[in-house]
C-alpha cells in the first residue's frame, strides 16, 4: 500500500481541481486569473486577511463550481469563468475605491463595467469580433459559441 506513489490528484478534492483548472481556462488576463485564484485560496492581503478574519465564505469554491457546472459546453463554461473573473476583479476595483477613495458604489455602473470588461477580455482574444457591445450585454454565452 505505501509503495503508491503520492500526488496532489489525489489529494486534491475533485470539486477545488475543477474550480482551480477553470479559473485559468479563460480569456481573462492572467494577472486577474491569478487574483481569482488567490481569492478563492483566501490569499488576498486585505487588513481582515492579516488579521486572520476569514473574509471568502467556505462555500465560495462550491459556488464557482455550480456556475461554470452550468455551463452548456466547453465554451460555455469557458464564458462564465471569464464572467466570473470580471466580476472578481471589478468588485475587488471597487472596494479599493471605496476604502482607499472613499467613492460611493453605484451598482448599475458595476454590473455595467463588469460586462463591458468581460466583453474587452473576449474580443482581444479574438481576430475578428464575433459581437458587438450590445450583443455581448444580451447574451453573452451565444457570442462565446459563435
Amino acid at each position: 500500500m505505501l509503495q503508491q506513489k503520492f500526488s496532489v490528484r489525489r489529494v486534491m478534492d475533485p470539486v477545488d481541481e475543477f474550480v482551480f483548472t477553470k479559473v485559468w481556462k479563460c480569456g481573462a488576463p492572467s494577472k486577474v486569473c491569478a487574483f481569482s485564484w488567490q481569492l478563492l485560496l483566501n490569499r488576498i492581503q486585505t487588513k481582515d486577511n492579516l488579521c486572520f478574519v476569514v473574509i471568502i465564505p467556505p462555500n465560495l469554491a462550491s459556488s464557482f463550481a455550480l456556475l461554470v457546472g452550468c455551463g452548456k459546453d466547453k465554451r460555455g463554461k469557458e464564458c462564465l469563468a471569464l464572467i466570473w473573473n470580471s466580476l472578481m476583479w471589478s468588485i475587488w476595483k471597487v472596494r479599493n475605491d471605496i476604502v482607499f477613495n472613499n467613492k460611493e458604489v453605484v451598482i448599475d455602473d458595476l454590473v455595467d463595467q463588469v460586462k463591458t470588461q468581460a466583453w474587452k477580455w473576449f474580443i482581444g482574444r479574438m481576430a475578428k469580433s464575433p459581437c458587438l457591445l450590445y450583443e455581448w450585454k444580451w447574451n453573452p454565452i451565444d457570442c462565446f459559441q459563435r
